[in-house]
């Protein structure tokens, strides 16, 4: 039996909407053996199924964030070890953990109940607990199982491409074809075509190669967030992007948003050659996935969603998450896809666009060009401590 490293005093096995996490605080992590905290070796144990917690995430609390700005730093590491800039349902439990064990925020020594500043990678992020009331006391939301908690998720961004370009002998491109791409103002209402590798070419959407060509020149289109702030009225060639797939010699048409990390929507309705809405639930969904993370066109790769309109304001999402793998649910891509709905024309600004993924649904509102709100709950499943 391996000799242990560390011992996490406390910690909260919690989820949101089926998308599961261990959360706990930075101060609670004791090393046994003298060494630095390792958080990729905690991430990579705690969150296997068999021999660990089992989660998708690491939602940590770090005890040591000053700040005059934020109360609280959030810090998110994802099963496969690697760090996460942001968690949409990690960070609706992290609100609830620091309710729950009364963690006093840095600015004033406080507990924050109402508004929450959290910072995190992709920028601060505020939550609100909505359910304080006249006739909801504190104590009974620190002693409830789950809560409804909504977040400010801030701004969406277009997932735009910036081009590098990296020699060898030889001459040629593997970013050529032709580009088309469905009109933002509803479902396969109008078309554009025309040639080239450069994205955003105003023509509709870019035609991306598979990303690999031996003995040329070769151009890698890579994205870029928090370039150009999203809002109803961005030409769709600035985010619908078609990516060449081997596997069946078609095309994946893909709309690309950020929510501080990347999301790579794909609407079934226009990927009908290669999407079967009849198998929406049983598809496997991870070779396609796999294929856009890895491409050259994502430089820290992405998380991928699948998409299927279900009625009005109303939708069905599987996800396949960066470093996680498939879960049942993501706030952050929840996000995404509401933001990619309307930004095609197939959700409205003037109500809440449900998004309803295997682990629950949760209520996106934006407007079109403000921030980007999400409510939905976290559920404490259990607290325990563990040597890992």
């Amino acid at each position: 039996m391996t000799t242990p490293r560390y011992r996490l005093k406390e910690f909260s096995k919690m989820h949101g909407a089926g998308n599961d996490f261990v959360v706990f605080e930075t101060k609670d992590i004791i090393p046994l053996k003298g060494e630095n905290i390792d958080f990729k070796y905690i991430a990579t144990k705690l969150s296997h199924r068999k021999l660990g917690v089992g989660c998708d995430q690491l939602i940590i609390v770090n005890s040591k964030h000053q700040s005059e700005k934020t109360h609280y730093e959030m810090l998110v590491y994802n099963a496969d070890g690697s760090e996460a800039s942001m968690c949409g349902n990690g960070i609706r439990c992290f609100s609830k953990y620091i309710l729950d064990n009364k963690i006093a925020n840095c600015i004033d020594g406080k507990v924050v109940t109402d508004e929450q500043l959290v910072h995190t990678k992709a920028g601060i992020i505020k939550t609100y607990i909505p359910q304080i009331t006249d006739n909801v006391s504190l104590e009974k939301l620190q002693n409830s199982t789950s809560i409804q908690i909504k977040v400010d998720m801030s701004y969406a961004y277009v997932l735009s491409t910036t081009d590098s370009n990296s020699g060898s002998s030889g001459s040629g491109s593997n970013n050529s074809g032709s580009a088309s791409a469905s009109s933002a103002s509803g479902y396969g209402s109008g078309s554009s075509s025309g040639s080239g590798s450069n994205y955003g070419n105003g023509s509709g959407s870019s035609s991306i190669g598979s990303g690999s060509s031996s003995g040329s020149t070769t151009q890698t289109n890579q994205t870029t967030d928090k370039e150009i702030l999203v809002s109803g009225q961005t030409p769709v060639e600035k985010y619908q992007v078609s990516i060449d797939y081997p596997q069946t010699g078609k095309k994946l048409n893909c709309i690309l948003v950020s929510m501080g990390n990347p999301h790579c929507v794909l609407f079934f309705d226009i990927n009908q050659e290669t999407l079967n809405a009849n198998e929406f639930y049983e598809m496997d969904i991870s070779t396609i996935a796999k294929y856009l993370q890895q491409h050259s066109l994502f430089k820290s790769g992405c998380n991928v969603e699948f998409v299927l309109k279900k009625s009005d304001n109303h939708f069905l999402s599987r996800v396949y998450e960066n470093g996680s793998g498939e879960t049942l649910a993501c706030g952050t891509g929840a996000c995404g896809v509401a933001v990619a709905c309307i930004l095609q024309g197939y959700a409205t600004t003037d109500k809440p666009v449900k998004i309803e993924m295997p682990g629950g649904i949760l209520t996106i509102q934006w407007d079109g060009k403000n921030s980007v709100f999400k409510t939905g709950p976290a559920t404490t499943v259990f607290t325990s401590c563990i040597d890992i």
